[in-house]
């Protein structure tokens, strides 16, 4: 299943405001079951399994009484086995493949069979009955074939190799997956071919041939970075037409504004022209009442030019925060994958080889006294505990267990070794903030701390954290060797770009003391609201 979020909100929202709605005013209950079964399959698709078997009954219920013999009602119950097996409710599942059954068993020769057997494959794979889902897929597959109905054949191949993998036939099931990629039907679509390198990655590690798992896994990255790419232009696109129409509307609104100001004077033009008969006396007082609408209207301009400067600058700041978040946003989904890809992928091998050459030595007595070997195994330890180290630093796992207080005194007993103390002291520190939130607190003070080892070359290190209703106050205090803070302005710097991004995001502020050989003060003020 498939989870296109773009789509799954505009189809949803059409479904629900127009399609149901408009069916339900024309007095088609058959019609509107329909929708009832779409709205039922879109929802499974994004894993809605409880909301996609509701919108389902509803749909079974009117066509039930409506229409018993519609194919409508056919498709809604293979709609419900699907949902339901997704959602382990096998009997449920059973009882409407059962009725499907029963609606198609006076037509032996339906193009619908093979929609029903992949509804059985799907359920026999679900309770483990496989040689059962084997026997619904060749039929099916038969059956698609002489219909040709090759998407459906295809996601046939793809039960197969379900059933293999859990039978632990992984060399059916590689073969499988290669047919299908060579086939090409589901591998049309980037996500599907995504989810096929995948799985040929993850069945040829199961093969043990760790050369082509790693080819494949190399493929399926080369295939969602293009995915994440084609969403963050469509993403450019909108925010460019977005700002494209913004500047539209402000053209005709000045245009309008040049209009009014224009009728008014063509306005107090004829008003002159026509006061100007009446004499001398009133043409002091036109004159008057000119200079004064003259002036009301300078000071009306002004101040909407103000207005309009204004609203620049909030849109601005607005925009600025938008992209820091989207930028922090996609580092810490990168950190998340690199320290998943050290920890499960080499992590894994370092270990793999460590208890290989363990076993290999210990059948050769010979050799497993060899003080060599003992190095190279004691330096396979070191490279796996420093790989396991850089994955834990990369993704605070605390911070997401246990909350940010705890992942913070977690954060500095890591860093303390020996000749370098950290005392940690929290103040109120609220357990409910946004996850977001405690994240980019937790790098900002991470980023100090790390700024205080490297560079400081600190003994003692003071943390303070304190929080007053939405306002998160920061000090970090070290003995180090201190610097000249006019180098700040000329200095650039990963660190100290990341650190400012984060404050900035937070609508924070940062205070740096210190100078030569007096240690370092940082003060940080954070808007636990400021994201939003």
């Amino acid at each position: 299943m498939n989870k296109d979020t773009k789509g799954y909100d505009f189809v949803t929202k059409i479904t629900l405001e127009n399609a149901i709605p408009n069916a339900e005013k024309a007095d088609n209950p058959v019609m509107v079951a329909y929708y009832y079964t779409q709205l039922s399959t879109i929802l499974m698709n994004n894993y809605q399994f409880t909301k996609a078997g509701l919108y389902c009954r509803m749909a079974i219920d009117i066509l039930e009484k409506e229409n018993s013999r519609s194919p409508n009602l056919l498709f809604a119950y293979l709609s419900g086995v699907s949902i339901h097996c997704y959602d382990h409710q096998t009997d449920t599942a059973k009882k409407l493949l059962q009725k499907a059954h029963a609606l198609l068993a006076p037509f032996p020769e339906s193009i619908n069979y093979p929609l029903y057997y992949a509804n059985e494959a799907l359920y026999y794979i679900t309770t483990e009955a496989f040689d059962k889902a084997l026997s619904s897929i060749d039929k099916g597959m038969s059956l698609a074939g002489k219909y040709h109905q090759t998407q459906l054949y295809q996601q046939f191949l793809f039960r197969k190799y379900e059933v293999y993998d859990h039978q632990k036939a992984y060399g059916k099931a590689k073969q499988i997956l290669l047919d299908i990629v060579k086939e090409g039907t589901l591998t049309a679509n980037s996500n599907d071919k995504a989810a096929i390198f995948a799985e040929l990655a993850k069945i040829s590690e199961k093969l043990h041939d760790y050369k082509e798992a790693y080819t494949w896994l190399a493929r399926y990255r080369d295939v969602s970075d293009s995915i994440h790419n084609s969403q963050t232009e469509v993403k450019v696109s909108e925010l460019e037409t977005k700002y494209r129409s913004a500047q539209n509307q402000q053209k005709i609104a000045a245009l309008e504004a040049k209009n009014k100001q224009a009728s008014l004077a063509a306005r107090n033009d004829r008003l002159y022209r026509w006061m100007l008969g009446l004499g001398c006396l009133l043409l002091l007082t036109i004159l008057g009442f000119v200079a004064v609408t003259s002036r009301n209207n300078r000071n009306l301009s002004r101040q909407k030019e103000i207005n309009f400067q204004q609203q620049l600058i909030e849109m601005g700041q607005k925009q600025q925060i938008k992209v820091t978040k989207a930028m922090l946003e996609g580092e810490e989904h990168e950190r998340e994958r690199v320290a998943r890809d050290l920890h499960d992928g080499l992590g894994g091998m370092l270990a793999g080889v460590k208890i290989g050459l363990s076993s290999w030595s210990n059948t050769r007595p010979a050799i497993s006294q060899d003080s060599d070997l003992h190095r190279i195994i004691k330096q396979l330890d070191s490279s796996i505990s420093e790989l396991r180290r850089i994955a834990r630093n990369m993704v605070p796992d605390t911070l997401l267990k246990f909350g940010l207080e705890v992942a913070l005194k977690d954060l500095c007993e890591f860093y303390m070794r020996d000749g370098l103390h950290i005392s940690f002291e929290p103040f109120n520190l609220e357990q409910h903030m946004a996850l977001n939130v405690q994240l980019s607190i937790y790098r900002i003070i991470q980023e100090l701390i790390s700024n205080a080892i490297k560079h400081a070359q600190a003994n003692n290190i003071i943390l303070q954290c304190s929080q007053n209703a939405n306002t998160f106050f920061i000090t970090l205090e070290d003995d180090g060797i201190g610097f000249d803070t006019a180098l700040l302005a000329k200095k650039k710097g990963m660190g100290l770009d990341n650190l400012k991004n984060r404050i900035t995001f937070l609508q924070g502020h940062l205070e740096i003391i210190s100078a030569a050989n007096v240690g370092t003060t940082v003060n940080i003020e954070l808007n636990t609201n400021g994201n939003e």
